[in-house]
């Protein structure tokens, strides 16, 4: 009998495009602090061919197209299709502003099964502050346009000093479309981030614990359901009354399922950071494959390295410890 091979389970978050047609003051891409170069954009030869060596080693679960702002990549819909034969379910996170009905059609018909869409405030003038864009109606356009298409759409919150208080308010409107999840992300200073902390200003673990406290009570209320997309220390008494939260850790630990990809082709344990494991027109897929032959991923609680203040090194150097282990498809 022929051996069966048993690919190891991972999960993608994909870079395709490093432009993007919006200036968020808390954006995590590691080139926008102006201190690293951004990835190469690979010709479309070249990401299909370095997709087809990923996806023919691993099984993919889940892979999300990100940026920069994905639409704005030409060949999308090419890379799309090529990925589509695969048959794995797609997550699209844009913000949303080329969104119309057209192009939804088209890209759930290339098996794109979630947009994720950044809103971060009911409040027209902070939502535009932090977007660096006047693009509040815009936004709330494409979550409508969205959901109307019958696709899963989640909108994603970034919450800062100016508007972690806002969060209710953003569950509610969004109720009002009939979006019953929201991805909740701290945020993390990396990035243009990194240039803008002060001006944005860094949630404590503190900080944010009332504030989802609150969101549970409403999320109650409105039937929704509040994902974390990176960890917040919660302490765990208060953590089992969150009946409306789902927790997240930092996935960054050898043996780790959720790997991010650039447009250059480097694959990156966190999307916050610039470090490689290698390329995958390389050593990348080698590397990655002895890994997860070798380690699985050790399901402790893990704290965002770069909010503990070990500035994001391939895994982590302190395991913080709770009693309670999740994971999250959401980033960012």
């Amino acid at each position: 009998m022929p051996e069966i091979v048993i690919k190891p389970n991972v999960e993608v978050w994909f870079e395709l495009e490093t432009k993007c047609n919006l200036g968020c003051k808390f954006c995590f891409n590691y080139w926008k602090s102006g201190t690293e170069i951004a990835p190469r954009i690979l010709s479309t030869t070249e990401t299909l061919k370095g997709l087809k060596t990923l996806l023919d080693a691993v099984h993919c679960s889940c892979l999300t197209i990100a940026g920069g702002e994905p639409l704005l990549r030409k060949d999308i819909f090419v890379i799309l299709e090529f990925v589509s034969s695969y048959h794995i379910p797609m997550v699209l996170a844009t913000n949303g502003l080329l969104l119309n009905r057209e192009m939804i059609g088209h890209l759930v018909g290339l098996g794109v099964v979630t947009f994720q869409i950044p809103i971060h405030s009911a409040d027209q003038a902070i939502h535009n502050f932090l977007s660096g864009k006047q693009c509040w109606g815009e936004t709330l356009r494409a979550l409508v346009l969205a959901k109307e298409s019958g696709v899963n759409v989640i909108p994603v919150f970034v919450a800062t000093k100016k508007n972690m208080g806002h969060l209710n308010s953003v569950m509610e409107l969004c109720s009002q479309i009939r979006i019953e999840e929201i991805i909740f992300n701290r945020f993390v200073p990396t990035g243009a981030g990194a240039l803008n902390r002060d001006e944005v200003g860094v949630p404590t673990d503190n900080e944010l614990v009332p504030v989802l406290i609150s969101a549970n009570e409403k999320a109650k209320h409105l039937n929704t359901k509040i994902t974390l997309g990176n960890p917040i220390n919660i302490p765990v008494e208060i953590l089992r009354t969150l009946d409306r939260v789902e927790a997240a850790s930092c996935l960054v630990a050898f043996g780790q399922k959720r790997w991010t990809l650039d447009a250059e082709g480097n694959l990156r344990r966190c999307n916050q950071s610039s470090k490689s494991i290698g390329n995958l027109f390389h050593d990348g897929v080698e590397t990655l494959l002895e890994e997860l032959g070798r380690l699985s991923c050790n399901e402790t609680f893990h704290s965002c390295q770069f909010i503990s203040g070990n500035g994001g090194a391939d895994v982590p150097v302190v395991t913080v410890h709770h009693e309670f282990s999740t994971e999250s498809l959401a980033s960012g």
